[in-house]
């Protein structure tokens, strides 16, 4: 049985420019006879003076590693996204893109975008799964985390013989039983009938992913068989 599937520059700041300050008005001449105090005019400059060039050493400074802070590179499988907050203590409503995940119950991380927590609590309700995490206690922040993807890591979802995960399927080689091409799985759509998006040329199908037609699925070869109904519509790709 197939399990769920994978999936700021500040604005400029004005620079700062040198005001010009327009001059005041011009002094007149003093009439003739007047008692008036001469302008003195400019006041008188001084002498040059030399200022010595003073040689500044070069400093080497030695290059420093500054380490990675950042979540470790982590292969994560995409299964569901938050659809709202539930209560004021900052859980979680998440709906799993396949209704029937349990991937949650399961694991004890998950990440929002690259930022990975832990779950402290974690429950099935109709249509979604509540999750309360590690140091998110308030409705405020939870509301922020609305609509975001949510994800939890490959190599902590354990698959019981004969499951899969739905995202090792896209990429895959699609065949015909007589062995023809039929195209490559480009994706998979989620919902109460899953259905693989078969991209071959310019055609796009799409295939319920139910035994009848989906014949046998070897991830290895990365080749997946079916036998399609006849009649199957097709659609030519945006």
């Amino acid at each position: 049985m197939a399990r769920s599937r994978s999936r700021r520059r500040p604005r400029p700041r004005p620079s700062n420019r040198a005001r010009a300050v327009a001059p005041g008005p011009a002094t007149a001449a003093p009439a003739a006879g007047s008692t008036a105090a001469e302008d003195p005019g400019p006041p008188a400059i001084g002498p040059d003076v030399d200022v010595p060039e003073v040689d500044v050493p070069e400093v080497d400074v030695p290059d420093v590693d500054v380490p990675d802070v950042g979540v470790p590179d982590v292969d994560l499988i995409d299964i569901g996204y938050v659809a709202r907050p539930h209560g004021v203590r900052g859980a979680l409503r998440v709906v799993t893109h396949h209704p029937e995940s349990t991937s949650l119950l399961e694991v004890d991380e998950l990440y929002l975008g690259r930022r990975r927590y832990r779950i402290t609590s974690a429950r099935p309700v109709q249509g979604a799964v509540l999750v309360e995490l590690d140091g998110l206690r308030d409705r405020t922040r939870a509301e922020s985390l609305r609509g975001r993807a949510v994800a939890v890591a490959r190599d902590a979802i354990e698959l019981d013989e004969g499951e899969l995960l739905l995202a090792d399927l896209v990429g895959c080689a699609v065949v015909l039983p007589d062995g023809s091409a039929y195209g490559t799985i480009a994706g998979v759509e989620v919902g109460p009938q899953d259905r693989l998006v078969i991209h071959d040329g310019p055609i796009e199908r799409l295939l319920p992913l139910v035994p009848e037609f989906v014949v046998d699925i070897d991830l290895d070869a990365e080749r997946v068989v079916v036998a399609p109904p006849e009649g199957l519509p097709e659609s030519r790709r945006r």
